[in-house]
């Protein structure tokens, strides 16, 4: 196998690296020099980018360490954490919009049963959100696809970006290479608790585990098929950047760093305003002492002997006044207007941030026009997460079937509705549509568009021809039953 049909010529070849040398077992499962070297490439790139990932991750869960100044904070406070979730908002908002219902060749309107007997074969109206929300957080997710033991529909698994990379061509729009390591945790297996890994090149599936002498072949799969049997979710895709990048943006990140120590510092501002300094003038050693002589704590001192202070030999009383506290004000402005930019960065409605007008409540044309830009948005990440479905779709046919039909390449995903849901609105369009003559009244465009499901529809469909087949035959039997006979005077008076 050449490398150079496999990696662009714009990427250096490296020499294998001294932790991918390989000790082979049996010469049937060696590695050709070309295999060591792309292994040894792709580990270096996974483990690379891995760090940053994790960090948009942290981000997501709201974990991500806080840098402070060493100004505001003394360090015994140092340890308070401000969790606002502002990323996990952001991406969650795109998440829930995206459904798979169904795949459309183009010659069904209708879902086609079968590549949706592959969906529910492996679970995918559970899995496939999984993948959506990977691709959101980290950049990218791939999708492994192969036979399933004892025959059936081909078994399509959704892999942790932290632990498999992939090099996607962008001028065959596939990919050509992909690296996978993991631990095995299954205590059944002979290598329990070591680490494993995957080499997919196109032709061969090639198994490694680690040892103490370095990698070892285990196992390689030389199935011979013409593609690689993984497909690669990409957000956020680039030119220049074909593997994604996170929606998670270092914008975001800016702004909730900034959001959370502003409200630590209010955090640690709020201590002193609880308990604001005071100040004491002309008091006696007394006042600060116990009964025994001993110092009294400073929170003693604070909370009891203020109220109770005795005047001196003169009769004066000691002077007490407290410092005036600060005012939380500082930070809630500074916190408004980031939580402000934060709404404008994510093309959120206001209200998902907690921001609220004090006036009239908004109308409900003001609500679908906050909402464009997110519905604009989940309209995109669709697109591009539907062109790899699809992907995975025509790759199981061909792993099941040795070909993939010759109008395959026009395959469509069938999506909810992305927006927020109108009906009674919807349905007037259509109504309205329909009666100007411009859809036809049982078109599975107008059922589309009030909302109804890709099974819903098919099910309208069939009660559809069900009610025609009824009519169809009671008109039948009517025409093909006897004209009974009247009696003569019957007869004659009927006519």
């Amino acid at each position: 196998m050449n490398i150079s049909n496999l990696l662009s010529p714009l990427q250096p070849l490296p020499e294998p690296a001294s932790d991918f040398t390989f000790q082979v077992k049996d010469s049937q499962f060696a590695l050709s020099p070309d295999e060591a070297a792309l292994a040894s490439w792709l580990a270096r790139r996974l483990f690379d980018q891995r760090a940053d990932m994790m960090m948009s991750g942290l981000y997501y869960e709201g974990l991500q360490p806080i840098t402070s100044l060493g100004i505001s904070i003394p360090p015994e406070l140092e340890g308070l954490r401000a969790i606002l979730g502002w990323p996990g908002i952001g991406v969650d908002a795109i998440d829930e919009r995206l459904a798979v219902q169904g795949f459309r060749m183009p010659t069904s309107t209708a879902t086609v049963d079968d590549l949706w007997d592959i969906w529910t074969a492996n679970n995918l109206v559970e899995e496939s959100p999984l993948a959506h929300l990977d691709a959101l957080i980290y950049g990218r997710c791939p999708i492994v696809v192969g036979t399933r033991e004892g025959g059936g529909q081909p078994v399509i698994t959704i892999e942790s970006p932290l632990d498999m990379i992939v090099y996607w061509d962008p001028r065959r729009r596939t990919a050509t290479a992909a690296l996978q390591t993991y631990m095995d945790t299954d205590p059944t297996s002979e290598f329990y608790f070591r680490q494993r890994a995957t080499l997919y090149v196109i032709g061969s599936t090639i198994h490694l585990v680690r040892s103490v002498r370095g990698w070892q072949v285990i196992d390689r799969d030389d199935h011979k098929l013409p593609m690689l049997p993984v497909i690669q979710m990409a957000n956020r895709q680039r030119v220049g950047q074909r593997s994604g990048s996170s929606e998670i943006t270092y914008a975001w990140r800016n702004t909730v760093d900034r959001a959370a120590r502003t409200m630590v510092a209010m955090e640690v501002a709020r201590e002193f305003t609880a308990t604001p300094p005071r100040w004491i003038l002309g008091a006696a050693e007394a006042a600060f002492q116990n009964a025994d002589g001993t110092a009294k704590t400073a929170w003693q001192t604070y909370m009891g002997r203020f109220l109770a202070l005795e005047a001196d030999e003169n009769g004066n009383l000691p002077s007490v006044g407290t410092f005036e506290a600060g005012k939380p004000e500082a930070f809630t402005k500074l916190y408004d207007v980031d939580v402000r930019i934060m709404s404008g960065l994510m093309g959120l409605p206001p209200q998902y941030l907690g921001i609220y007008s004090d006036g009239n409540p908004a109308s409900a044309d003001a609500i679908r026009m906050s909402d464009f830009q997110l519905k604009t948005c989940a309209d995109k990440k669709a697109t591009t997460f539907g062109g790899r479905w699809e992907d995975v779709q025509r790759l199981a046919l061909f792993i099941r079937d040795g070909e993939v039909p010759p109008d395959a390449h026009r395959m469509e995903t069938d999506w909810a509705p992305t927006g927020i849901p109108t009906p009674a609105a919807d349905t007037d369009a259509v109504i309205k549509q329909i009666g100007a003559g411009m859809v036809p009244p049982e078109s599975d465009v107008a059922l589309e568009r009030v909302g109804y499901s890709a099974l819903e529809r098919e099910r309208i469909n069939a009660d559809r021809r069900n009610g025609r087949s009824r009519k169809d035959l009671a008109g039948l039997i009517g025409a093909l039953a006897p004209t009974p006979k009247l009696p003569a005077d019957e007869a004659q008076q009927a006519a």
